[in-house]
């Protein structure tokens, strides 16, 4: 530590690029200990960067631990337990899957890299702010020759590792069970076993599935009468339509993700009113993909577009039977006779 406080002379010569190795580490090593001098050195540094590094600091913690949990995660010794966590935290975590990638690289070549975890809250802000003062932004560089897209069916050395895990349990299950709750969460007590909806009540859309969109279309028959749609979360209204008179509405607001959603539509039919589905039909109910999942398919999207079956098992975790049956044939049509993703499709198709 510097037996001093920095200069204000100092601070300018950091800033401007004029000391040595030596002299930069005594320097912060001393701002990181001295919230006088770290004061002095923010002074005309935006807050914003350097809040947002210390978030990122603190939210560290919530990662598995990258020598006892990655590593053995990579070797495969990793107990199944925390296995199953870890997996279940690589699913939504591209910066863990980048670790675990990195791990596996550095365990071939017997070298461990060490994550450094800020501790203290003032030493995440410090760090934050030297940043600010010492790195200028790089020239913007000049045009970039745009890249290739994926092919249909990416290659697994394309995914991520988290994914690649997640691809590679699927295969070898050679099935995919529909999420837990996905068929009940579809009952109610007072739904008869059995009974013969009315073909008006087959209609409706959505039923009975989970969808992508926070902002469903609802589909209805329709003679061009008025009719008002209403949302409930149980018992309770959370989005109702103006009248309309073409057969669907979309609500203009996104709908919370996760929960289970009835909906009926109100029709006014020469002056008399009559309620969709009748009382006698069972109700119309769906789920909207809950955040994480939905976060994680958008995730794999955008990093590796043309894998369909990365894709295709994502939708189906996330018990979008109809998004991944659809990838699953993309899959198979670049891809015929592979049996196992083939057993994987049908497993979803018989939910």
């Amino acid at each position: 530590m510097m037996a001093s406080h920095v200069t204000r002379e100092e601070l300018r010569a950091l800033r401007e690029h004029r000391l040595d190795a030596g002299a930069i580490a005594g320097i912060l090593q001393h701002l990181s200990g001295c919230g006088t001098c770290g004061a002095m050195a923010g002074e005309g540094i935006e807050a914003g960067p350097a809040l947002a590094s210390l978030r990122a600091g603190l939210a560290e913690a919530a990662h598995p631990d990258l020598e006892l949990e990655i590593f053995a995660y990579a070797d495969g010794t990793l107990d199944r337990q925390r296995r199953a966590a870890v997996d279940e935290h690589l699913f939504t975590c591209s910066r863990c899957r980048e670790d675990l990638a990195d791990a596996r690289t550095e365990r071939a070549q017997r070298q461990a890299p060490r994550r450094v975890i800020w501790s203290a809250l003032a030493a995440a802000a410090i760090i934050a702010i030297v940043t600010a003062i010492y790195f200028r932004p790089a020239p913007a560089p000049g045009p970039i020759s745009p890249q290739p897209r994926a092919e249909i069916g990416a290659t697994p050395s394309l995914r991520r590792a988290g994914w690649q895990a997640i691809v590679e349990g699927a295969l070898q299950a050679r099935r995919i069970a529909p999420p837990p709750g996905l068929r009940s969460g579809f009952t109610e007590p007072d739904t008869l076993r059995g009974e013969t909806m009315t073909a008006e009540r087959a209609a409706l859309a959505p039923s009975g599935v989970v969808v992508a969109a926070a902002r469903p279309r609802f589909t209805w028959p329709s003679h061009g009468e008025s009719a008002v749609v209403s949302v409930y979360e149980g018992r309770t209204l959370v989005a109702r339509s103006p009248a309309v008179a073409v057969g669907q509405w979309t609500p203009e607001s996104p709908l919370p993700r996760g929960p289970v959603y009835a909906w009926q539509v109100e029709r006014t039919i020469g002056g008399a009113r009559s309620v969709l589905p009748a009382p006698t039909d069972p109700p119309a109910l769906f789920r909207i993909a809950d955040e994480k999942s939905w976060r994680a398919i958008e995730d794999a999207r955008q990093a590796s577009a043309g894998d369909h079956l990365l894709l295709a098992i994502l939708e189906a975790r996330a018990g979008l039977k109809g998004e991944a049956l659809q990838d699953f044939d993309a899959y198979a049509a670049a891809h015929p006779g592979d049996a196992s993703v083939q057993a994987l499709a049908d497993s979803v198709r018989a939910w």
